[in-house]
C-alpha cells in the first residue's frame, strides 16, 4: 500500500471518499480507556479542498468540534515511517493502540515521534462498518 496524499484523494474521490464507509478523519487525541470494547478518538472530519490554484493540487483543512470516533480493538492501524537511507515515507502496519496515541501525542506538540515513525499531519483514511466502528486506519501524508 502506497502513502497517500491529498492531491490522490482529489483525484479519486469516489474510489477514497465514499460517506458512512470511508473517509478522512483527523486526529485530536486517542483516549487511554477503552469505552467498553472500543477504542475512542477525539477526531474530525477535515474538509477536502482540490483544483487550479490550491497548492500541490489538494488539501484537507480540519473543522470543530471534535467528536468521537470509535476504533475497533481489532482494527489495522498502519502509521507513517520515514526511510532516511532511501528518503522515502512508508506505511508500517501493524500498530497498537498505544503506539497511534504516542505518535499523535508527540505530532500534536511539535515533536517527532520515536523511530520509525513520522508526522503526517495527523490525517487518517478510516474504513467504517456498518456501526460506525473504524476497522482501518491507515495514515494520510500532508506537510
Amino acid at each position: 500500500m502506497k502513502v497517500r496524499t491529498p492531491a490522490d484523494f482529489c483525484a479519486d474521490r469516489g474510489k477514497l471518499l465514499e460517506p458512512a464507509v470511508r473517509t478522512v478523519i483527523s486526529i485530536a487525541g486517542v483516549e487511554e480507556k477503552k469505552q467498553g470494547e472500543f477504542n475512542v478518538l477525539g477526531a474530525t472530519e477535515p474538509e477536502l479542498k482540490c483544483g487550479p490554484g490550491v497548492d500541490n493540487d489538494g488539501y484537507f483543512e480540519a473543522n470543530l468540534p471534535l467528536g468521537p470516533y470509535y476504533l475497533a480493538a481489532d482494527a489495522k492501524i498502519r502509521l507513517l515511517t520515514y526511510d532516511e537511507k532511501a528518503q522515502r515515507m512508508g506505511l508500517a502496519e501493524p500498530a497498537s493502540v498505544a503506539t497511534l496515541r504516542e505518535v499523535v501525542k508527540a505530532c500534536k506538540s511539535g515533536e517527532q515521534p520515536s523511530k520509525p515513525y513520522t508526522c503526517g499531519g495527523n490525517l487518517f483514511h478510516a474504513t467504517v462498518d456498518k456501526n460506525g466502528v473504524i476497522t482501518d486506519l491507515t495514515a494520510v501524508f500532508q506537510s
